[in-house]
């Protein structure tokens, strides 16, 4: 069996086509994935990216310098037919530029709308994270063909909305499913990775360990263009067999 989508395939084959009849016969299936050469791969795909900032009072002084910095470093590393949203989020959530090409004007107003932050008290990561999600998702439905991306940079100390790890993991692996990754950064030398490992992990981005702002932005950055130059993921395979037949999988 062989598959062709795009500049990938697909094949399949057992490494023998019989079986003994009334006998015990063991039978290897192989699936093989191929695409293109990495020389050959380019990027082909634009950024819809929501940037979304912990500026709450833990964050304030060097973390909040550092993480605005590496904010804007992002800013100017994305292409002009990228989209850009920023949502802050203290007690209250606030998007602060909402789905902007960052054409040389677009990377202006970001990186002015990120000077401009300012710390706020109490913590609702969650309500932030989740709007930059809606961001994401609203310019989805009109542009599906862009890979929808969010990456939040916080030191992970929550005390407002959803408290729970697992609740939003749930909602990680659910936006996941809709094609809006997550990515985390942990600002600081002490910062909490639960709920930021939960979030990355089941959102199927990375938790990035980063105290540098230049640092941020090659890891960010190193990562988004990964997934940019990723032809195929989340492959699947689904198998049917008659009773009686055994398969175990032996890859590793």
């Amino acid at each position: 069996m062989e598959r062709e989508k795009d500049r990938f395939s697909v094949k399949a084959y057992l490494d023998k086509e019989t079986v003994l009849q009334d006998e015990i016969s063991v039978r290897y299936l192989v699936i093989d994935v191929e695409t293109t050469s990495i020389e050959e791969r380019k990027r082909d795909q634009s950024l819809n990216l929501a940037i979304v900032q912990d500026v709450s009072t833990s964050m304030r002084g060097a973390r909040m310098a550092n993480s605005k910095l590496a904010s804007m470093a992002i800013i100017e590393a994305l292409d002009e037919d990228d989209y850009l949203s920023i949502v802050s989020f203290g007690e209250t959530v606030v998007t602060e530029l909402k789905s902007v090409k960052m054409n040389t004007l677009g990377k202006a107003a970001a990186k002015k709308t990120i000077e401009y932050l300012d710390h706020r008290i109490y913590t609702n990561l969650s309500g932030g994270w989740l709007q930059g999600a809606a961001c994401v998702a609203e310019l989805m439905e009109s542009n599906p063909e862009l890979h929808g991306h969010i990456v939040l940079l916080s030191d992970g100390y929550a005390n407002r909305g959803i408290l729970s790890s697992i609740v939003l993991q749930e909602h990680a692996d659910q936006l996941r499913a809709r094609g809006v990754r997550t990515s985390t950064v942990g600002i600081g030398d002490d910062y909490s990775s639960t709920i930021l490992l939960k979030l990355a992990e089941y959102g199927g981005g990375r938790m990035h360990d980063a105290q540098h702002p230049q640092e941020i932005v090659e890891v960010v950055m190193g990562e988004l263009t990964e997934i940019l130059e990723t032809f195929v993921q989340d492959i699947s395979v689904e198998l049917k067999f008659p009773v009686g037949v055994k398969v175990t999988n032996i890859c590793h």
